[in-house]
């Protein structure tokens, strides 16, 4: 019901700068909630006059490549979208583009078409042949286990699914999400928690990924560690180390997950550092030229404990 009303209220006559957040959409919940799911090429973004209201109304003009989930026959589709959200997000179309969309049938019946729901987790840009293989075969992976009647075969190959998801860079925040939510606040309902279904091997990868092709910017990749406890701790614990010592000024609040995960796997309680790191943030002294120095000599302090831990 929340989301059906926030649907609809998107598309009435509201103010422009009037918005509300939505809750994170991932690969995952898009495939499952989406009555369709197709590739396409975007031709044109036109602007038309509403049949029926003083304000105009934006659409994508879409080429179908490809459909993966729901019954378009035609060749050519309209997304209705709204660009001048500014949070959440809007989905967002380039002409000349490729996109990946996950969509409903526009509630506005006089314009027709079809519009996202998950607005710009629902539109996804193709930028090269990887990504658009890699999407593809994901999703027909995923819409292939939902025909699983039974429910624990199809839970297994989920969590397999979410591995291979959280193995690339394109889709670890997603993956990782959907391995440790345990609890829809929105339907208050539990879910299936997946994490506690990882076999020792697809924990191994989900270990390998994060120590071997570690990216600070890829997000999600620090939510692997709540997933690899117990592989290897110890390599984990000299890698997390290094990662610590690879912060530099002025983004010493980059290395506080460190500090709590060092924490976490060393047995050791880092909360006071932690909360001595961050504790102008927030405020009008975040980030002065006296806070970075603070911050500095804060986080160097950590820098020398833990390797005094190391030789010992």
């Amino acid at each position: 019901m929340k989301k059906l009303f926030l649907t609809l209220f998107l598309f009435t006559n509201i103010a422009k700068a009037l918005s509300f957040p939505i809750e994170q959409q991932t690969l995952k919940s898009l495939i499952e909630n989406s009555s369709y799911v197709i590739e396409g090429f975007v031709v044109n973004i036109e602007t038309i006059k509403h049949p029926s209201k003083s304000d105009p109304v934006t659409r994508a003009k879409i080429k179908i490549l490809k459909t993966f989930k729901g019954n378009i026959t035609d060749q050519y589709i309209f997304i209705y979208f709204r660009p001048d959200l500014i949070c959440p997000t809007p989905d967002n179309y380039e002409k000349n583009t490729k996109v990946l969309c996950f969509l409903d049938t526009n509630l506005d019946k006089k314009v027709g078409g079809y519009f996202a729901p998950g607005l710009s987790y629902a539109s996804k840009y193709i930028s090269n042949d990887i990504e658009e293989k890699f999407y593809e075969k994901r999703i027909i992976e995923y819409l292939n286990i939902l025909t699983l009647s039974n429910q624990t075969n199809q839970d297994y190959e989920i969590t397999e699914w979410l591995v291979k998801c959280a193995e690339n860079a394109i889709t670890t925040y997603d993956a990782t999400t959907d391995l440790l939510k345990k609890f829809d606040y929105e339907k208050n309902k539990d879910l299936v928690d997946y994490s506690k279904l990882l076999s020792k091997s697809q924990k191994e990868r989900l270990f390998n990924c994060f120590v071997n092709s570690y990216n600070p910017a890829t997000p999600g990749h620090n939510n692997l560690l709540a997933l690899i406890n117990g592989v290897d701790d110890e390599k984990l614990l000299l890698h997390l180390k290094k990662l610590a010592h690879d912060i530099k000024a002025p983004n010493w609040l980059d290395g506080n997950p460190y500090i709590y995960w060092i924490g976490k796997y060393s047995n050791r309680d880092y909360s006071e550092i932690s909360q001595n790191l961050t504790k102008n943030l927030g405020s009008m002294r975040y980030n002065t030229p006296e806070d970075q120095k603070r911050m500095e000599y804060v986080y160097s302090d950590f820098l020398k404990l833990i390797d005094e831990e190391v030789k010992n």
